[in-house]
């Protein structure tokens, strides 16, 4: 059974802080997209933050850290695209005694293209982009719906007993008894 929450007026004698106390949360916007992002961060930009947005998971201050996403997808594609063309270069030398070796290994852009590749997963986790991060996202507390008497007798520490839920209106129940009795009414 958890203990009982402090007051406020305890914490302040004991020198602790409760932890049920609101984070300071900032207030969800839009931020401007910088007018010098590639053709293909601006696509990015135009792709990721009306999905953000619409999340209400953006602030105006997560300009810069959107900005450099995209400007690491722009990148990554290009690098990826070169990669896709040649996955594998020959480095070839001749050693001491007159004899050509050939090695084969990974493309330069190939290993950029991992690394870039691997910021971005970074970047989708930092703003919630994967399923994995976005079931670890807080939900907004200033947009949650309004709980009912019931539901919030239901959710209080106070609470011992739950209560019976309210009653809601059913449309479809009331058209159904205004038909019964307008043909219970008719001779």
């Amino acid at each position: 059974m958890p203990t009982e929450r402090k007051d406020l007026s305890t914490h302040n004698l004991q020198s602790t802080r409760p932890e049920y106390a609101d984070e300071y949360t900032f207030a969800h916007g839009r931020p401007q997209m910088p007018k010098d992002l590639p053709p293909l961060g601006v696509e990015e930009w135009k792709r990721t933050v009306p999905k953000l947005c619409k999340r209400k998971q953006l602030t105006k201050a997560d300009a810069t850290c959107l900005e450099v996403h995209c400007r690491v997808y722009a990148r990554w594609r290009k690098v990826e695209a070169m990669a896709a063309e040649n996955p594998l270069s020959e480095t070839s030398w001749i050693d001491s005694k007159g004899v050509e070796h050939v090695k084969v290994e990974e493309s330069p852009a190939s290993k950029i293209a991992s690394r870039l590749e691997s910021q971005l997963r970074a970047f989708l986790i930092q703003m919630s982009c994967t399923p994995a991060s976005r079931k670890l996202t807080k939900p907004d507390l200033k947009t949650k719906p309004d709980l009912t008497a019931a539901e919030k007798a239901m959710l209080s520490r106070d609470s011992t007993q739950p209560t019976k839920p309210e009653e809601e209106e059913d449309p479809l129940a009331e058209a159904l008894a205004a038909m019964e009795k307008s043909d219970k009414e008719q001779p």
